[in-house]
């Protein structure tokens, strides 16, 4: 997290956002300038060519994949879980034991000790960095240099024993971190291309094929987040729609509000696999007890214009009914929503919730910058 705490960002451009953030030129470390902010998206493929300016070094997942459970994957950019804004890592599920191996050669850099967790991150050298996620010990220093495929941590056990996320300082595009304004990008772009090749062939049998050619979700895997490396900052190529990812920033986010999520994922798919309108959201004070957890759902536009229906999973009516404008004048999308449970309000009141579309930064890091975190 950084210093910057106020809301005074919110009216700056986005591009002065970003640069606040280290999303452009040198990042002060001596580091290359990184890459554009925007990358062409390959529609319908199960993973993402890395640009030309990306690393040229590659990982491996050091791990046979006939031991990874592939209906517990979590795929990069799903908005999956306490994620609504999006996966920045990916999950995997080591079914044989709870080791955590290096996926590449490299360089211990940081070893980072938490109350429930460890965090250890590995230089794989040409700017490509690693960090193993939600570790419990590590067996390696800082320092030390490891191999693909050494022991470097034992993994919390349970179905993320494998949590790992990879950054690439070559790259602005996508999510940036939260210091240095370089990419989190999807570990499976950067595979080697004969492991890549045999994880999308097994993904395809074990769950495309089963599951979501019937338009059917499974575990972790949903049909219309389909791929091995998904979308995240959908707002942008959906102007003047409901989708995209959204951030609340008129209520404080320490202290749950009691009717508005502090973050709010909605999204409209067409794929091979059917129709799909979703949404996904959640408080970021999970273990507040007043929190309202983490709910996921169907959505319907109208049936007046500005009109919107919410429908939690397994309910059969709709729990919220909401009235929502939306405002693109700006350097970012503003939307405001009211809803109410008992049906639609009469019109939009100042106490509604007032939802911001979300920059390209870590979400808490987007509170800050708004004021609504300390």
């Amino acid at each position: 997290m950084g210093n910057m705490k106020t809301g005074f960002f919110t009216s700056l451009p986005l591009a002065l956002v970003l640069f606040a953030c280290g999303g452009s030129g040198a990042n002060g470390n001596g580091r290359p300038t990184v890459g554009p902010a925007e990358v062409p998206w390959t529609a319908g493929a199960w993973t993402q060519p890395v640009p030309t300016w990306g690393s040229t070094t590659r990982v491996t997942i050091p791990y046979p994949l006939s031991s990874i459970s592939l209906p517990d994957l979590g795929a990069f950019g799903a908005h999956e879980g306490g994620h609504p804004e999006g996966l920045d890592h990916v999950w995997l599920y080591n079914t044989t034991d709870n080791q955590v191996k290096s996926w590449a050669d490299g360089t211990v850099t940081e070893i980072d000790v938490y109350s429930d967790q460890t965090m250890l991150t590995i230089d794989y050298g040409n700017g490509l960095i690693g960090k193993h996620m939600s570790v419990q010990t590590a067996s390696v220093s800082v320092g030390q240099k490891v191999k693909a495929g050494d022991v470097v941590a034992l993994g919390i056990p349970g179905s993320l024993n494998n949590e790992f996320q990879l950054m690439d300082e070559n790259r602005g595009d996508g999510i940036k971190t939260d210091v240095n304004g370089f990419s989190y990008v999807s570990p499976f772009d950067y595979l080697q291309k004969d492991q890549q090749a045999e994880l999308i062939a097994l993904y395809e049998a074990q769950v495309v094929a089963p599951f979501f050619t019937l338009g059917e979700q499974v575990n972790a895997g949903k049909p219309w987040e389909p791929y091995l490396t998904n979308q995240t900052l959908i707002h942008h190529q959906n102007r003047g729609m409901l989708v995209g990812e959204w951030v609340l920033g008129n209520r404080q986010w320490s202290t749950p509000d009691p009717l508005y999520f502090d973050i709010l994922m909605i999204n409209a798919v067409t794929n091979a696999f059917g129709q799909f309108s979703k949404f996904n959201c959640s408080d970021y004070n999970l273990s507040d007890p007043k929190s309202k957890g983490i709910v996921s759902g169907n959505f319907a536009s109208g049936p007046q214009e500005g009109q919107v229906t919410f429908t939690y999973d397994g309910s059969a009516t709709p729990n919220w009914y909401g009235l929502f404008s939306i405002d693109e004048s700006g350097a970012r999308a503003i939307m405001k929503l009211e809803w109410s449970a008992q049906g639609f309000p009469v019109a939009i009141s100042s106490s509604a919730a007032v939802y911001y579309e979300r920059l390209p930064v870590y979400v808490g890091r987007d509170a800050e910058l708004l004021g609504v975190l300390p």
